[in-house]
């Protein structure tokens, strides 16, 4: 029985003994693991996520009309009509409630067409890249750019 209750004693002691080591490093045990916190949350915090998405049109080789230029694409594209309108179905806003201007939009906005400058596009992909914060707003956008880009080529062509 004095072995069985001494053994008792030693755990017992040996518990308080842990316990004193620790209550010793209250404060490193607190903090670390707030600190660490406070880090990841300060540093996740201004990293939006943006999506892209990417709407295109297919050019195909056939028809008596010659193709329309590289260069006429993207002024087509970056048409101010054409960033107006999108702006006015969208009813696309700013972080501070007002109508988003031609150039913000146009920043989220880029054009992937083969070829040179001045040459005709060869049959293939023109693809028009949307970028925002909003993916669903991204694919909106790109569906409704890449529609007024097709009616505004087909203006000019004919």
């Amino acid at each position: 029985m004095n072995s069985k209750n001494e053994s008792l004693e030693e755990s017992k002691n040996q518990e308080i003994n842990y316990f004193r080591v620790i209550w010793g490093w209250k404060w490193a045990v607190i903090l670390i693991p707030l600190i660490a916190m406070i880090t990841a949350k300060l540093t996740a915090r201004p990293i939006p996520e943006i999506y892209e998405t990417k709407a295109s049109i297919v050019i195909s080789g056939q028809g008596s009309r010659k193709p329309l230029s590289k260069s006429s694409f993207e002024s087509i594209a970056f048409l101010p009509v054409s960033l107006q309108k999108t702006i006015d179905q969208l009813s696309l806003k700013m972080e501070d409630g007002t109508s988003m201007n031609q150039t913000t939009l146009k920043n989220q906005l880029k054009t992937e067409i083969p070829g040179k400058s001045e040459t005709p596009v060869p049959p293939g992909f023109l693809y028009f890249i949307v970028r925002n914060e909003n993916p669903d707003l991204a694919k909106k956008i790109a569906d409704l750019w890449v529609r007024f880009v097709v009616k505004e080529a087909k203006k000019i062509e004919a």
